[in-house]
């Protein structure tokens, strides 16, 4: 599949994602739905401008095959992904503090190159669960949510 198809579902399934969003954010109180009415119409114009623009725009690599560096960079991504959507998932049913933890470290390990100082990862997840609580815990007083462990 070359680059030019790819950019092409790539469009599809960003305006199908932005008219789910839209049609869903449609049943919002009047006001409130306006931020996201505007955001979903912005992000449907995005996709159809890159759609179009896979008709009009040259592209070098098509018909090539892909190189090393960028097959491991889809395989991140994909990762990346997947990890996203269990990290979702798992959020309400283990709790906002552990699966944040686990995600960050393990996001942190999966894109970082050159993975030489592997004590930074559960540092670095540790502070910013930090902030972010101190921030939205204590400061904003938002309900982080609960599960089974915390």
């Amino acid at each position: 599949m070359t680059m030019r198809w790819k950019e092409r579902l790539a469009a599809i399934g960003c305006f199908g994602l932005f008219l789910f969003a839209f049609i869903n954010s449609r049943s919002f109180p009047e006001v409130p739905k306006i931020l996201p009415t505007a955001v979903t119409v912005i992000g449907m114009a995005l996709a159809v401008g890159l759609f179009v623009r896979t008709f009009i725009m040259k592209y070098e690599d098509d018909g090539k095959k892909m190189d090393a560096d960028h097959k491991a960079g889809a395989i991140k991504v994909g990762l990346a992904i997947v990890m996203l959507v269990a990290y979702i998932l798992l959020l309400s049913v283990v709790g906002f503090f552990v699966t944040s933890f686990i995600f960050m470290m393990v996001f942190a390990y999966v894109i970082d190159n050159e993975k030489r100082k592997l004590w930074l990862y559960p540092v670095v997840s540790a502070g910013l669960l930090l902030v972010v609580w101190g921030i939205f815990g204590l400061f904003l007083k938002v309900p982080l949510p609960k599960g089974i462990l915390f």
